[in-house]
């Protein structure tokens, strides 16, 4: 809520954040809000928006509807990068399984991204990642296939590369 959304803005005037400078969406220095709305349609249908429509406003969505807005608004574009830190942080099982399943959609497919997880939940790197590493004393460490479990990274991570 506090970096990702502007709260008092409407879903489409959140979601236009990510798109103000791209030529469909601006004819010279004016939005054409219009388009904006429509993009937020789909949007709001693609990633399951629980919302009566694009001009409602941010601040009368659930946590997880707000969560959607923010995912929606990042992916919209089909980044060919992802960094997503922590991304299901405060989320109910059901918003963090849709971001999971987002992620791994993205990660995959006919136009895959590169997505780089950074997450202070070891499941949640478990259950995504095909690889692995540890930061320890400024050092990334990658944590071989066979050491993947909550006891072998959390070893890595004690032993600081000794």
């Amino acid at each position: 809520r506090r970096e990702g959304l502007v709260v008092p803005f409407t879903v489409a005037e959140n979601l236009a954040l990510g798109a103000h400078d791209e030529p469909d969406f601006r004819r010279g220095p004016f939005l054409r809000w219009r388009r904006i709305r429509e993009r937020a349609r789909a949007a709001i249908a693609e990633f399951g928006i629980r919302v009566p429509g694009p001009d409602a406003s941010v601040a009368t969505l659930s946590g997880g509807n707000q969560q959607r807005v923010v995912v929606a608004r990042e992916l919209a574009g089909r980044p060919k990068f992802i960094v997503a830190e922590n991304p299901t942080r405060g989320l109910d099982v059901s918003g963090a399984a849709f971001v999971h399943r987002t992620l791994r959609d993205r990660a995959s497919g006919d136009d895959p991204a590169a997505v780089v997880i950074i997450s202070t939940d070891l499941d949640e790197i478990l259950a995504l990642a095909d690889r692995v590493a540890v930061l320890v004393r400024g050092r990334l460490m990658p944590v071989p296939l066979e050491e993947r479990t909550r006891a072998g990274v959390g070893a890595r991570m004690l032993e600081g590369g000794a």
